[in-house]
Order: C-alpha cells, then sequence, then structure tokens
C-alpha cells in the first residue's frame, strides 16, 4: 500500500530545508491547486510509523507490569506507572525540543533587553550609527533564531504527543483482543477512551516543557526587571505570584471536573451505542422518545461538568489577557511613589517602560498561557493515565502453563506436549484439559484448576466403584479416550476433554444445544483459558518453528460494512484463482451475478443487505480463502437449506478443503458418515469420541427422567449411539420444508437458525423460506443507499462559522459579545498610547497622580471587559453545543431505518463521541484565541 503513497520529504531533506520546514512547501503549493487525496499523503518517516513506536511501548509496558508483579507484596499490590512507559520510550527524544524550548527562551529574554538598546539610540545622540544599527542587526537575528527555535520546538513536540496518543491506540487495541468476559466492559467505554481519553495528551505535549522552562524564565526575567525598574519590579513580580495559589486551585478543580465529566461521557455513549446496537428494536416499539429524553437527561449532566470547566477556562483565558497591564500597574506606580519625591526625581523612560512591559509579556505568557494550560492539562492527563491503567490492567484471556512430562512410557521425546515423530500429523493434542471463562486472578485459577483435579479424581472414583459392581465402563467399550461424567459445574464448561486433531482430518463436533461446542472451539483457538491439564499445538517444522495458522467461521456470521470482496479478503492479497475456488465452492457464483455490482457490491453494517444464508456463506468464504492449517467451522450450515448445505459440504468443506485439519460443529447429523472421527458433547463433557463406523455400534449409559403421577424419578439405561444422535436432532430447531422455496429465493433459508433435523437416517430433509422474491432487487436499492463518508473539501465557508454560533445564541447576544471582543482589545490599545504619553513626560510633569490614577482605572476597565467577553464567549460556544447535540440526536432518532443500515455503527457513535468532545472542550479554546487574533 506504501507504494502507492510519494516517499517521505522530511528524510530527504537537508539541514537548510529542515531547519526552514522548506521540505513541506511542495506539497502546500500542490493543496492550493488541487484537492489532496488519500494516494496523495506522504508515506510516513521510519521514526513516525506506528509499528515501531507501538512495539516499542507494548514492550516496554509488559517489562513495567512484569517489574509491578515482581515488587507486589501480600499486603502491598504495586501498580505498574504508565508515565514511566512513556518516559522510557519518549523521554530521550523530548530532550530535544526541551533543548531548543531552553535556546528560545534565551532569545526572549535577549530580544528585551536589545530593543532597550535600540530604544535607548533614539533617545541618546551620544551613541554612533553604528552602535545602532549593530543592536538591530542583532535584534534581527535574535528574533530570526527565536522564531526558528520556537517553531521546531512545537514541532517536536507535536509530533511527541501524536507518538503518544497512537502508541496508546496501539497498546489499547492489543488489549481489547485479548480482554476476557469477566472484564465486563462496554463498547462505548472502549470508545470513549480512546476518542476523547487520549486527546489530552495531545493537549499537554505543547505546553508539557513549560513545567521546567516557566520557572526557569520566570527568574530570568525577573534578573532584568530588577536591572530595569530596581525594588519597584518586586510589586509587580508579587502581583504575578499571586497567580500560583490561583493555579494550584484550578489545577485541583480541572481534575475533579475531568474526572466527573468523562464519567458521565462514558455514561451517555455506552447509552447511546446500545441504542444504536437495537435501534431496529427501538423502532420498532416506537421508544425513540423515551430513549431521547434519557440521552438528553445524561448529555445535560455532562454539560453541568464541561460548564464548570468553560467557565474556569473563560477566567483563565481573561487572566492571560488583563495580567500584563495589571502587572505593570503595579510595577509603575510603586516605581512613580518610590521617585515623586526624591530630590533629583528619576522620570520613567520609553526604554525603560517598554522593556519592562516585553519582560512582563514573556513571565505573563508563561504564567497565565503556557504554565496554566500545562497545569491544566496535566490534571487531565493524570485522569486519563488513571482511566487507560485501569482499561490495560484488566483481566484477560489466558491459560495454564502445560505441565508435559519430559519423556512419555516409550522413551520418546516430546516436542510442546506432541511427540517428535508424530508431529507432522498431529495438531492439537489435549489432556485431561478443563476450560473455563471465568478467570481473570491467578486465585480463581488456582481454585478452578483444584476444582477441576477433583471432579477427575471423583470420577475416576466412579468408574472403579462401577468396575468392582461388574458393570461395563465407556473405557471398556470403545477408546481410551472415552469419558462419561454428566455433572456439569457451574464454573468450568470444559471438563476433561482428551483427543487429538490430525491434520488432515475432518472432525465432527455434535451434542444438544448448551452441550458447549462453540465452547470446544474457543478452546481450541485458544481464547478460553485453560483450567487444568494441558493442550498443547504443534508448529511448523520449518527453521522459524512457525505456529500454526488457524481459519475460523463463527456460529453468527460477522460481517462489516463494505464490499462483499473486502468481507472475503479480510486484508489478505487478493489471489484470482483462489477467490474463484473459494466463490464457487461456497455456492456465491449465482448470488454475486444477481448482486448490482458484483463482489463489489457495498453491504451494510451486519450484512444486512444480505439474507442469513448469504451472510453464513461469506464467513465460509472468508474463512475458506485463507490457506491455514486449521479450519474451525461452528456450524456453518445452518443457515441454509439441504441442497446448498450438501453442496457446501462436498465442494468445500470436504472438497476445497480436504486435505486440511477440520473441526466441523454441526447439527445436520446426515455429513457424520463422512467424517473421519466424531466427538459427542454433552454438559461441557465429551461422552463419546471415536470413528463413526465404531461408534454408531456402540452403546452409553443415558438418564431418563419418568414421571409417574405426582413423583419424578430418574432411570438409568442404555442406549444405542444412533438413537441418542436422533434424540440430539430431534432437540434441535426444526427447518421448514423445502416445497414452498420460489425459484427466485435461491437455495437458502431466511433465518440463521434453522437446522436440519433429518437425522442419520437418510430421510430427504426440507426447508421453506419465507424471504421475499424480490430480495435481490431489495439489495439493489440498499446497496444505492450506502455511503462513503463524505470528506470535506475546499474552505469552511464564513456562513458555517456564523451558524455554528448563532445555533445557541440570538443575534443580540452575539453582537453583545463581539462589541466586547472590540471593546477589550481597544483598551488595551489605548494602554499602551497613554503608557507612551506617560513615559515621554517630562520628570516634573510625572510627578502629577493623574498618570497613576489614570492607568489604575484602565487597568479596572481592562478586567472587567475581559472577564465579561470571555465569559459571553465561552457562554455562546457552550450553548451551540448543547443544541448541536440535541438538533443531531433528534435528527437521527427520526430518520429512517435504512440511514443505520447504510452507515456504520462506529462512524455514527464516533459524531456524538469524539467529534463532540472537540466540540465541547477544544474549540473553545481554538475559537478564543483566534478571535483574540482577529481583534
Amino acid at each position: 500500500m506504501d507504494d502507492k503513497h510519494p516517499p517521505s520529504s522530511i528524510q530527504s531533506a537537508n539541514l537548510f530545508s529542515y531547519m526552514t520546514f522548506t521540505w513541506i512547501q511542495p506539497k502546500i503549493l500542490y493543496g492550493r491547486k488541487n484537492t489532496i487525496v488519500a494516494d496523495d499523503i506522504e508515506r510516513l518517516s521510519e521514526n513516525d510509523r506506528v509499528q515501531r513506536i507501538s512495539d516499542l511501548v507494548y514492550k516496554e509496558w509488559t517489562v513495567e507490569v512484569e517489574n509491578a508483579k515482581r515488587a507486589s507484596t501480600p499486603t502491598h499490590k504495586k501498580r505498574p506507572n504508565l508515565f514511566k512507559v512513556l518516559w522510557r520510550c519518549f523521554g530521550l527524544y523530548a530532550m530535544a525540543p526541551l533543548v531548543s524550548g531552553f535556546f528560545e527562551g534565551v532569545c526572549k529574554i535577549s530580544e528585551a533587553v536589545l530593543l532597550g538598546y535600540v530604544i535607548r539610540f533614539f533617545n541618546h545622540p551620544d551613541m554612533t550609527i553604528k552602535q545602532g544599527m549593530g543592536y538591530a542587526v542583532a535584534l534581527f537575528l535574535v528574533t530570526l533564531i527565536h522564531g526558528t527555535f520556537h517553531h521546531h520546538n512545537f514541532f517536536h513536540v507535536l509530533r511527541l504527543g501524536t507518538w503518544t496518543r497512537q502508541s496508546l491506540i496501539a497498546l489499547m487495541y492489543r488489549k481489547c483482543l485479548t480482554l476476557s468476559t469477566s472484564s465486563s466492559i462496554s463498547t462505548g467505554t472502549v470508545v470513549n477512551l480512546i476518542s476523547n481519553d487520549l486527546q489530552p495528551f495531545e493537549n499537554f505535549a505543547p505546553f508539557g516543557l513549560y513545567l521546567i522552562l516557566g520557572p526557569l524564565e520566570m527568574i530570568a526575567g525577573m534578573y532584568f526587571l530588577w536591572q530595569e525598574l530596581g525594588v519597584a519590579c518586586l510589586a509587580g513580580l508579587l502581583a504575578l505570584s499571586l497567580l500560583m495559589p490561583l493555579q494550584a486551585f484550578f489545577s485541583r478543580k480541572f481534575g475533579s471536573i475531568r474526572t466527573n465529566t468523562v464519567n458521565a461521557r462514558d455514561e451517555r455513549i455506552r447509552t447511546l451505542s446500545d441504542v444504536f446496537s437495537g435501534i431496529e428494536l427501538v423502532k420498532l416499539c416506537a421508544w425513540e422518545v423515551p430513549f431521547q429524553e434519557k440521552i438528553l437527561m445524561l448529555r445535560s449532566i455532562e454539560l453541568k461538568y464541561i460548564w464548570h470547566s468553560n467557565i474556569l477556562s473563560s477566567i483563565n483565558m481573561a487572566i492571560y489577557f488583563f495580567f500584563q497591564p495589571v502587572v505593570a500597574m503595579f510595577a509603575f506606580t510603586t516605581y512613580w511613589l518610590q521617585h515623586r519625591n526624591a530630590v533629583d526625581p528619576v522620570s520613567l523612560t520609553p526604554d525603560k517602560v517598554f522593556v519592562s512591559l516585553t519582560l512582563f509579556n514573556i513571565l505573563r505568557t508563561n504564567m497565565t498561557s503556557y504554565f496554566p494550560k500545562a497545569v491544566q492539562a496535566l490534571a487531565s492527563v493524570r485522569v486519563s493515565v488513571k482511566r487507560i491503567t485501569d482499561f490495560l490492567l484488566l483481566p484477560e484471556l489466558r491459560g495454564i502453563e502445560p505441565h508435559v512430562d519430559a519423556k512419555e512410557a516409550d522413551g520418546s521425546l516430546y516436542q510442546g506436549g506432541v511427540k517428535a515423530q508424530d508431529l507432522p500429523d498431529i495438531l492439537v493434542d489435549m489432556k485431561d484439559a478443563s476450560f473455563s471463562w471465568e478467570i481473570s486472578t491467578e486465585e480463581k485459577n488456582e481454585i478452578l484448576e483444584l476444582s477441576a483435579k477433583d471432579r477427575k479424581e471423583k470420577a475416576a472414583k466412579e468408574k472403579e466403584a462401577k468396575a468392582k459392581k461388574g458393570l461395563a465402563t465407556d473405557s471398556d467399550t470403545s477408546s481410551d479416550n472415552n469419558v462419561v461424567l454428566l455433572d456439569t459445574p457451574k464454573k468450568v464448561l470444559l471438563n476433561n476433554i482428551t483427543m487429538t486433531l490430525r491434520r488432515d482430518e475432518l472432525l465432527a463436533i455434535v451434542g444438544p444445544v448448551g452441550s458447549g461446542k462453540s465452547s470446544f472451539c474457543m478452546a481450541i483457538l485458544e481464547e478460553m483459558p485453560l483450567v487444568s491439564g494441558s493442550m498443547n499445538i504443534a508448529h511448523h517444522q520449518d527453521s522459524h518453528h512457525r505456529p500454526l495458522s488457524t481459519s475460523y467461521s463463527a456460529q453468527s456470521p460477522w460481517i462489516f460494512a463494505g464490499s462483499i470482496r473486502s468481507n472475503i479478503l479480510f486484508g489478505a492479497a487478493f489471489n484470482q484463482d483462489r477467490y474463484d475456488k473459494v466463490i464457487k465452492a461456497c455456492e456465491l457464483t449465482r448470488d454475486l451475478k444477481l448482486f448490482p455490482k458484483g463482489d463489489a457490491t457495498l453491504i451494510g453494517e451486519k450484512g444486512v443487505t444480505l439474507s442469513g444464508g448469504q451472510r453464513a456463506r461469506v464467513s465460509l468464504a472468508r474463512a475458506a480463502y485463507r490457506d491455514s492449517d486449521i479450519y474451525i467451522l461452528d456450524d456453518p450450515l445452518s443457515a441454509v437449506d439441504p441442497k446448498v448445505g450438501h453442496a457446501l459440504f462436498q465442494n468445500c468443506i470436504n472438497g476445497l478443503l480436504k486435505g486440511k485439519a477440520r473441526v466441523l460443529v454441526t447439527h445436520q447429523l446426515q455429513y457424520i458418515k463422512d467424517c473421519e472421527n466424531v466427538i459427542v458433547l454433552e454438559c461441557g463433557q465429551i461422552t463419546h469420541m471415536g470413528n463413526v463406523d465404531g461408534v454408531m455400534k456402540e452403546e452409553v449409559e443415558v438418564t431418563q427422567v419418568v414421571q409417574e403421577g405426582d413423583e419424578v424419578r430418574s432411570i438409568h439405561t442404555r442406549a444405542k449411539f444412533v438413537d441418542v444422535l436422533r434424540e440430539f436432532a430431534r432437540k434441535a430447531p426444526e427447518v421448514p420444508t423445502e416445497e414452498n422455496v420460489p425459484a427466485t429465493v435461491g437455495d437458502e433459508t431466511a433465518t440463521p437458525t434453522a437446522q436440519n433435523s433429518g437425522g442419520i437416517d437418510g430421510k430427504k430433509g426440507k426447508a421453506t423460506a419465507t424471504a421475499d422474491c424480490n430480495e435481490d432487487d431489495g439489495a439493489s436499492i440498499m446497496e444505492k443507499n450506502l455511503t462513503v463518508e463524505e470528506v470535506a473539501e475546499g474552505e469552511t465557508s464564513f456562513k458555517a462559522y456564523v451558524e455554528f454560533f448563532r445555533i445557541g445564541s440570538t443575534w443580540s447576544k452575539l453582537i453583545l459579545t463581539i462589541i466586547c471582543l472590540a471593546a477589550a482589545q481597544t483598551i488595551v490599545v489605548l494602554g499602551e498610547f497613554f503608557l507612551t504619553t506617560w513615559s515621554g513626560a517630562s520628570a516634573q510633569e510625572q510627578k502629577k497622580s493623574y498618570y497613576p490614577t489614570a492607568f489604575g482605572l484602565y487597568c479596572l476597565g481592562t478586567v472587567i471587559m475581559t472577564l465579561i467577553r470571555s465569559y459571553l464567549f465561552f457562554d455562546c460556544l457552550n450553548a451551540s453545543s448543547r443544541n448541536i447535540f440535541r438538533a443531531m440526536l433528534d435528527a437521527l432518532m427520526r430518520t429512517n431505518i435504512d440511514f443505520f443500515h447504510a452507515n456504520p455503527h462506529g462512524r455514527v457513535l464516533n459524531r456524538f463521541s469524539k467529534d463532540m468532545a472537540l466540540i465541547d472542550e477544544l474549540l473553545p479554546y481554538v475559537f478564543f484565541d483566534a478571535t483574540q487574533i482577529g481583534f
């Protein structure tokens, strides 16, 4: 895929191009004239590749977890530290922006000092032109270097933030693939973690370094302020010091508000996810209004915390705006009081005023913008780290390490539990293996292991007692692998399983509903944790000792929104010959001819445009397309009628896949005669196993419940195995008869749960279909409605911005906000003119109290106006966010059900999670900064 993209420009950039960012200029010029599409995006550089950074973080996280386990004690469990993991991975790279940020600070201080020399040049005629030109050139060069360091600093920290976000997404994705069912975490919570809880890392990246650089720049600024104003600078610094407790308070508040916000958002997104997943039922029962009210109620709780956060943010933004004149007022008024009664009065000069203002501006930027934002973002990051760590520590699927003797009785060495000479043939070997889903801790694992051993000992004692009584046991009448133990434990789902799967074997798994057939598949897939015994899966006998590959077709077909071909390939490389064979073997040739675009036809979320049989065959085709060593097929024939089922079995399962190891779970008992071996499961245990011919002739002990009057009792009796299989088939759901199938529907049933009850006696199965005869026409119409996510092109129109503000406010409120924005900026400009007038007055004129009084009133007006404008601005955006969500939800609840079929669940949920979070939290800051620049 990377071959389609142009190479990375940053990797081939020379030093000058790298320092000046001209390496990106060709792409900017191209974007001005053309619409940039996915193929125009350059390949990532080696340092930016997600594979590299994700593997690095995963490795360090694994080490951290192991270190935490070793450091834990019975009384104190040490918790892995995600901060340490990120520091070990990216700490060295963070040194580069830290160093560039330090030199940026040096340049900022140097600019203020050089500015003073340039101003003094104009006020001191004794300075030569050469000196003035030297100061001007030095100021120009320092400003140029400052800009270079500043932009490289932000480039590297933003890059670092992206690395952190992407690596954590990959780490959480890996965790999702190994989560245990005991974790009990909802899809909405995972979506919220990835969409919203990772955003604070990117918000923290640009400002985090100022937790270190901010105090350093403050110390340097204080030194040079002392040189300009003397003791009077302490008054300004005192005003700045008042920010420290205020920022500490804000940090605590932001942390608690963030925790409440994400918890409220979790609940809202969880509810939305549940509603979207069951939208058919919601609309069928006309539950739109109650669910809409519930979601809006949850949204109001979330907005309450967001509003509190926005209030604090507006105060923070206002402080940044008015604190420079306030600090200057304290410093200059103190300077005026200090010198007004002096015999030889010292006046405020332009160089003192503007150098001091520049230094105060540096301190203000650090202490009222960068440092507070870093503190605020750090509070959010700490909350996110705790939530992400909690997620990463959720129990995973795992089994007990198998304990296999090094030598068997014949002295043959085992390799991974499988004899060396049998390795090419035996792929899976289970010995007294018990499995359970309910393993979340080592303590539970040990308890379940002991429980399984107790049951095994109990079974052995029962068999020994029967032997003493002269009763034939299953091990006497069949093979040593047979185990009869019908008392099912409550937690362990599969008990004492002993079996082997050979390389070219077709193994049938049969049993009544709920007997553990799907769990048996999960056990072979190593998804269900091993409680006791051993399960060993062979490896390839090549130099790399590669693990076996496995294809799996689930009982409930999983289809994603996309084309039929993409569902079959599932990311694998396209091979025309293999693909054609799979399509033919899975009886999809006719279906693809009827679809409007063949295998390029788009199918909706969960395959809603396909019938149950088509979904089952696409799922089977996906498994068959892969050239795997083991194929696990969980009831793939249940959704098709006998004719199609027979074709699938002969052409695919026992045709295309012949020669491979196949595990077939089925209720279609007529196919068992073509299998090499059969396993019968009941209550999670193997009641019989062996070749089909031998199994049919044998008898098994069964328990029959008999009611005589009011008394119910059980009778132990024996029956032939073939009769037991017929009983299993009778208990399975019925399949309608075949005579009523319309010729245009195709050879499949409409429901994925239909199963054949013909049994093993060879009676012809019959089926019906309730699908509409115009099913393919319906698929064509639905296919036209399936949408690819729209991507906006060009510039955002001014009308869009107006509508965004207008949706949450009246025109009068918007006009008032604009007036306040303009008035606040006007006051700032007037204040700078006033300082020019004050510093330009004579020493005697500056003795008048008019100047400090007027400047104090100006500062008071600045404080009031900036607070009002910040409040009004954030209030407008909060109202817009509230009304946009309400409008989106209302439109979604009223839309046709086809919308949910045409748009993937994740895409719709993303609009209500990540996009709304950006509108709630990030957009207000960006808009406010933009309006400050605009005004």
